[in-house]
Formats: C-alpha cells, sequence, structure tokens
C-alpha cells in the first residue's frame, strides 16, 4: 500500500510538469530575440547549442504566470524532452538535441548516443545558469523544475561536451539590460496656414461692399417714395446728407455698382404725374364751361316756356 502512494505521487508530480499530459495547461507567449521593457512576466532565454552544431539563439518568454518554473520558460520557447526515470526535472533533449542517433565524443566513449533512459552523463549534458539583466551568468545549483525564474532577468542552457561538472562553458550571450522601447508617435496634423492670403477666401463680386456714392450721383441705396416726385432742378451743391454705409449683403444694386465703369447721367421723370397747379386750372376751367353751358340752358328753357307766351297775349286780346 505504502509502495502504491508513492507511485501515485509520482505519476501526479510527472503529470504537472508535463504540459502534455495536463490538459488545463496552456502555453505561454513567446517570440525570437531578447525581451525590452514592454514585455510583462518575462524572462529571456538563451540556447546555446555549442558542439551540437546550431549556434546561440534569443527568445522572450512573456506572459508567464507568478510563481513560475525553469521548465515553464523553457517549455514556452522549445520543446523539452526529459529522462525515463527522472522525468522532466532533467533536459535532456531540447528542440531534439541531441539527437538520438547522434554520435558524441566522449572520454572513454567515443561513440556515445542519448538514448534519454537514465541522467545523462556529466560529459554531456545541457547545463542550466541564469543571469540578471546587465549581470553575469550563474550556475544553477537547482532542477529546471525546482528553480522559480525572475521576471526581467535571463535564464540560460549550455550543452556541454567533455568538460564535465563545475566546467561547463556558460551560454555566448552578456545578459545585457532590457531595451526600453521607443514610444509610438503618433503624425501629427499639418498646422493650418497663417499667411493672409490663404486665410481670405476668393474674391467673389457678389459679396463685395458697395461703394459710397459721391454727392454728384444718384444714390442707389435711398429708398424709392411712393409719393408724386415733381422734377427738380439738379443742385450743384454738396449733399448734406450722410454717405450711405456699405451695404452688408449683395442686392442687385450694389451687385451692378462697379468703380471701373462711369456714373450714369441723371435721368429725367418720366413720370405722368401732373403738378397741383395744372389740376386746378383744369377744374376751374371745366367749371366756367359748366357754368356758361347752365346759363345757356336756362336761357333756352326761359325762351320756350315763359317769355314767349307772355310776349303773343296782347295780340290776341287787341
Amino acid at each position: 500500500m505504502r509502495y502504491l502512494l508513492a507511485g501515485l505521487a509520482a505519476v501526479i508530480a510527472v503529470a504537472a510538469a508535463n504540459p502534455a499530459a495536463n490538459p488545463h495547461h496552456k502555453p505561454m507567449q513567446s517570440r525570437s530575440g531578447a525581451c525590452t521593457a514592454a514585455d510583462s512576466n518575462a524572462v529571456t532565454v538563451v540556447i546555446d547549442y555549442q558542439d551540437l552544431g546550431g549556434g546561440t539563439h534569443q527568445y522572450c518568454a512573456s506572459g508567464l504566470r507568478a510563481g513560475a518554473t525553469g521548465l515553464d520558460a523553457l517549455q514556452a520557447v522549445a520543446s523539452v524532452q526529459g529522462t525515463t526515470s527522472n522525468g522532466q526535472s532533467v533536459a535532456c533533449r531540447i528542440n531534439s538535441r541531441p539527437g538520438a542517433s547522434q554520435v558524441l565524443t566522449l572520454p572513454g566513449d567515443v561513440a556515445y548516443t542519448e538514448s534519454c533512459v537514465n541522467m545523462p552523463p556529466a560529459a554531456a549534458y545541457w547545463s542550466y545558469w541564469w543571469a540578471d539583466a546587465g549581470g553575469s551568468w550563474t550556475y544553477s545549483t537547482q532542477g529546471l523544475a525546482a528553480r522559480k525564474v525572475k521576471f526581467g532577468s535571463y535564464e540560460g542552457w549550455s550543452f556541454a561536451l567533455g568538460a564535465g561538472f563545475g566546467h561547463a562553458p556558460q551560454p555566448r550571450v552578456t545578459p545585457a539590460v532590457w531595451d526600453v522601447p521607443p514610444p509610438v508617435t503618433t503624425p501629427q496634423p499639418s498646422p493650418p496656414m497663417t499667411s493672409d492670403a490663404a486665410n481670405q477666401p476668393p474674391s467673389d463680386p457678389k459679396t463685395q461692399p458697395a461703394k459710397t456714392p459721391s454727392a454728384n450721383k444718384p444714390s442707389a441705396n435711398r429708398p424709392q417714395t411712393s409719393q408724386p416726385v415733381v422734377s427738380q432742378p439738379v443742385d450743384e451743391q454738396p449733399s448734406s446728407e450722410p454717405p450711405a454705409s456699405p451695404a452688408t449683403s449683395p442686392t442687385p444694386a450694389t451687385t451692378a455698382a462697379s468703380d471701373d465703369s462711369p456714373a450714369p447721367p441723371p435721368v429725367a421723370d418720366t413720370s405722368t404725374s401732373t403738378s397741383p397747379a395744372v389740376w386746378w386750372g383744369l377744374a376751374g376751367l371745366i367749371a366756367a364751361v359748366a357754368a356758361v353751358l347752365g346759363w345757356r340752358y336756362l336761357r333756352h328753357y326761359q325762351d320756350g316756356n315763359g317769355t314767349g307766351d307772355q310776349d303773343a297775349a296782347p295780340d290776341e286780346t287787341g
């Protein structure tokens, strides 16, 4: 019973550490290149293949959960294979390196191949390092499943071939201070033109104010009266009336006015209205004619009905 419980605990531990066996595990975000200050909950992971061939690569593992381990950061940027005997507490292969058929030359074994069944030998294993940004590499004495990462720092993996424990080469990348990304600038609209010409609207004769008429020109802005107007001689004296103010809105009179054309001559009044003296004379003439006609009619009436009969009476009696 005791051995059964121990085995069950081991299976649970392996399942929790293995994302493939844990359906609730969510892969972290990653990208190529070192992290910057804009990346949150992130560490820079360096993988140096050294004698395996493949060079040195940097990745940014971001969006890590609080308490993330070195295994979480490494799995965010690469594939990791553990051993049969130790599970993923040991990194036997990273990105399938070293390959199962890749021959490694070790002291005392010139044709060694890694099977990932037991712990890799000290002359051929992935060494685990960490460093602060801007600091130096430190060899980790904790396994990748036990060490908690520090956000804003570096995690390093370097393959040690033929060096032995304590002599593993550190990653060939200098931990640098994370760069601060430049601020995102939004293009600003061009400032408006400040010249007087740009601020003036296009010239339109309909919107231009009318010029003040001179004393000798007839005013186009004077209102017309409904009373009969008698023609008067033109007064040559300057008008005492104040000049009309410029028009504020286009009118037919102000639109037609122009300084370039000569002023039109005064137009005589062609109205058919007659002066009061003429009317009085005509009325007097009509009254006189009516009086004459009335007097003649009265004489004719008297001659026919009254005066003629009185004259004929003495002849009949005599």
